[in-house]
């Protein structure tokens, strides 16, 4: 088990590092103050990197995955698409819950080692996501 988590933290460890070379910097009157990796969204949940903004907000939040399983004596590689339904639905859950707590994130994005995705997230987030599916952590259903 910790092979796999492995992976997805090497991950999550490059981007953070690569987003750590803004904080400090203005980006249309914002400032990026810091990269925080485990971010708590709330609900026992945790995004994996928010970058957080001159207000003590997250202006992004990053979801990252790669797994790799092991079957036997071989690895078997299992890439997960960042625009797939499930981990676009994991990144909006985030942004959802956040919202519930009066904090809008405006961006969400999803990655693998290779690729990016990055998405607005609407202002009406909690109208438009079935807050169950949330709970029930059945992202395809958001």
């Amino acid at each position: 088990m910790s092979f796999l988590l492995r992976q997805e933290i090497d991950v999550e460890s490059r981007i953070a590092e690569i987003l750590k070379k803004f904080v400090d910097q203005k980006f249309n009157n914002v400032t990026i103050t810091e990269i925080v990796r485990q971010y708590p969204v709330g609900d026992g949940r945790k995004a994996d990197i928010a970058v957080i903004k001159d207000d003590g907000k997250p202006i992004l939040i990053i979801e990252t995955k790669k797994k790799y399983e092991r079957r036997g004596g071989y690895r078997v590689e299992r890439r997960f698409i960042p625009t797939s339904e499930e981990v676009v639905g994991q990144a909006i859950a985030y942004a959802t819950i956040l919202k519930n707590r009066d904090i809008h994130v405006p961006f969400v994005a999803t990655a693998n080692d290779t690729q990016l995705a990055l998405f607005t997230v609407p202002e009406n987030i909690e109208e438009l996501v079935d807050e169950n599916a949330i709970k029930r952590e059945n992202m395809e259903e958001l």
